[in-house]
């Protein structure tokens, strides 16, 4: 193996197709990973394409007890559906693999599946995106907060600070704690200031949560 060829794999990281589990050929994720190979200048051999499926897509391609290895029986089965099976590649363990005409149009239609989720994942993002901004912006537009801000949020009425956090006055303590972390889980998604995570521990240290 040259030192060039050995560098690229290892350098590999899991894919940004975090749907990639869910799949259910794991067949089109080997062409996946032997395409990179080729538009790499990596040789497409057995011990390369192990490696690469399970950096690429580790909870795919790891061994069941021990998911810090790859499993190699997996990808060996892949290849021979492969390339008995579906006749999508072309080669074998002791020449190595490289896609044929119909692996590249099967790859090509399941890149644009992924692609396709992509889309739909980033819309989803969008929409919950503005959900917990506009919760935060309401938490930033209330009294407690504006106390808050002014080093007065020990003054307040405990039930405004309840309103801030989405609750009655007669909420009992476990239906706030459970709000603090959902208004906490919000900020973070969103990245907020710091300021309002700040807000949120004073909130528990004045109403003495745990």
């Amino acid at each position: 193996m040259r030192i060039d060829e050995k560098t690229f794999i290892m350098s590999l990281k899991e894919s940004e197709y975090k749907n990639y589990e869910y799949v259910k050929s794991a067949d089109k994720l080997i062409l996946f990973a032997i395409d990179l190979l080729e538009k790499n200048h990596v040789e497409p051999r057995f011990d390369h394409i192990v490696i690469s499926a399970f950096k690429l897509f580790p909870k795919k391609f790891s061994m069941p007890l021990y998911s810090e290895y790859p499993d190699a029986l997996r990808v060996d089965h892949c290849l021979l559906h492969c390339s008995y099976g579906n006749k999508w590649l072309d080669g074998s363990i002791k020449q190595g693999y490289k896609l044929n005409e119909t692996g590249r149009s099967i790859l090509e239609g399941f890149l644009k599946e992924i692609s396709q989720q992509k889309k739909e994942d980033i819309t989803h993002r969008k929409v919950v995106n503005r959900k917990e901004k506009a919760i935060i912006d309401q938490l930033i537009k209330s009294k407690a907060y504006s106390y808050f801000l002014n080093n007065k949020l020990g003054d307040l009425d405990a039930d405004y600070i309840k309103e801030a956090l989405r609750c009655t006055p007669a909420a009992d303590e476990e239906t706030i704690k459970n709000n603090i972390k959902k208004i906490e889980n919000y900020a973070k998604d969103i990245g907020a200031d710091k300021k309002i995570f700040d807000f949120i521990n004073k909130i528990r240290n004045l109403l003495e949560l745990k």
